[in-house]
């Protein structure tokens, strides 16, 4: 969820001591909350009127009958964060649901269910679909002058609901899943001993 992401920094070249191999390196700075309360919210929102295509008479001639076609896609997301206790305990908290719907190309859904024959109904075409939810939140206590504990959990909510398979298939033959729980769980430590040492420690825990 990139609204709880308070920086971001990229390394193109050689490889730190947590890196696992040589590479692009991407390291998110989490958001901590503070002592006042403030939040946010954004959201982006596509479909197929804004769209174009190549879907001549040429093309329906030589027996196509539709083109992928975007239904919509959409990316929502709120923020909330602040204190728990003064200088001492904060949160942030945020929430994002973004997914997408779109007709494939040449795949129907099936006018005479119930029975051995597949008939394509040419005004019902097949659709994949997918969303996905993040509810995520950052608790920071500041044990004493040197001392922070953090903790993080993100726990989401996926369903690939319906995906196109190598050969084309009836919408009512084609497989989806879904999960739920999934996620994140991170604990992490800091203590700066002197100027010129820092002391960190974490762990993390996928579902």
């Amino acid at each position: 969820n990139q609204a709880l992401i308070e920086e971001t920094s990229v390394e193109t070249g050689g490889a730190e001591a947590e890196s696992a191999s040589s590479g692009i390196t991407v390291n998110g700075i989490p958001r901590a909350g503070g002592n006042i309360f403030s939040g946010g919210f954004r959201g982006v929102f596509s479909n197929g009127r804004m769209q174009g295509d190549n879907f001549s008479d040429d093309l329906r001639a030589r027996g196509l009958t539709n083109v992928n076609k975007v239904r919509h896609i959409y990316d929502v997301g709120a923020t909330f964060g602040g204190p728990i206790v003064q200088d001492r305990v904060w949160f942030f908290s945020g929430w994002r649901r973004w997914g997408n719907r779109n007709d494939i190309t040449g795949t129907f859904y099936n006018l005479t269910p119930g029975t051995p024959f597949y008939t394509p109904d040419l005004s019902h075409p097949a659709q994949r679909f997918e969303w996905y939810n993040s509810y995520a939140t950052r608790v920071t206590w500041q044990a004493s002058q040197k001392n922070r504990i953090a903790v993080f959990v993100d726990f989401q909510s996926n369903c690939d609901c319906r995906r196109e398979e190598t050969t084309p298939r009836a919408p009512e033959a084609q497989s989806g899943f879904l999960f739920w729980p999934t996620g994140l769980i991170q604990v992490d430590y800091t203590y700066p001993a002197t100027n010129r040492l820092l002391i960190e420690a974490g762990a993390s825990y996928a579902l």
